[in-house]
């Protein structure tokens, strides 16, 4: 039998190298979250495609790699956590549980057409702040990514909120007047 010398498009491997850079970067993002009460939760590659698909919207859907299972249920490999993460919740958080912090470290899949440097894995890692509606959540969240930034890259990075909400309140929390 020949073996294939190559990757389908779309893929690729990673040397030692960037790996630990990765790692790094990794162990970075964790420590912080972490530090803040975020706990890491994994799930499953596939979901059903009815869910999926349910959050994906219409620009998504012809990015989702779908197949059989052996059952002939229609499944699908994670175009990214958000979906995942909501199902997790839904199925296994109870409501006096919230609000609930988590963390992730993924990989999604997509389709794409052919083309050189187009590709079909994604690395993500992220955090969910459920169950909270007040704008201290959101300014935890960002307070979290500056964290990182920092840590990462220093002062050289610039966030851009697009959200009025946010900013307002951004600016009173710290006693700017718009």
């Amino acid at each position: 039998k020949k073996f294939a010398v190559k990757l389908p498009f779309g893929f690729r491997d990673i040397f030692p190298i960037e790996l630990g850079e990765r790692n790094k970067i990794k162990g970075i993002i964790k420590e912080e979250l972490s530090s803040w009460g975020y706990g890491e939760v994994k799930t499953p590659v596939v979901e059903y495609t009815q869910n999926i698909s349910a959050g994906a919207g219409d620009k998504w859907k012809d990015k989702i790699v779908n197949f059989f299972d052996v059952d002939g249920s229609l499944i699908s490999l994670r175009t990214d956590m958000t979906i995942p993460i909501a199902r997790l919740t839904g199925m296994r958080i109870k409501e006096k549980d919230l609000p609930v912090r988590f963390c992730y470290f993924a990989n999604s899949f997509r389709r794409s057409v052919i083309q050189k440097g187009e590709k079909r894995e994604y690395n993500q890692a992220g955090l969910e702040f459920i169950g909270d509606r007040s704008i201290y959540s959101d300014l935890e969240v960002l307070v979290i990514l500056i964290n990182i930034l920092k840590k990462i890259l220093n002062d050289d990075f610039r966030i851009g909120i697009g959200h009025i909400g946010i900013s307002e309140e951004l600016c009173d929390w710290i006693g700017l007047g718009i």
